[in-house]
């Protein structure tokens, strides 16, 4: 591998990963759009990081929250619908 910095998106091929490469801890300090998500929907897998960070989103996009939870429905509306479970 060569000495320039890496963008976080230039990943290794899972094939070429050792066990050695592999991260073992969650770095908290820095925000994750999963755990954004979860704090939208009132979750409690969030760290401060992601509580920041989705705050200032709510400042740019008030309606956020609401696009998420809503988002979240037709989601498990659509997952009851193809299953063949009714809602009625």
């Amino acid at each position: 591998m060569s000495s320039e910095a890496r963008s976080p998106w230039d990943l290794p091929s899972l094939g070429s990963q050792d066990a050695d490469s592999v991260p073992t801890q969650l770095d908290v300090s820095r925000p994750h759009s999963a755990r954004m998500y979860d704090y939208y929907l009132g979750g409690k897998d969030n760290y401060q990081a992601d509580r920041v960070t989705a705050e200032q989103a709510v400042k740019s996009w008030p309606a956020v929250r609401t696009a998420v939870s809503t988002e979240r429905f037709c989601v498990a509306s659509i997952s009851l619908n193809t299953s063949g479970i009714s809602e009625s």
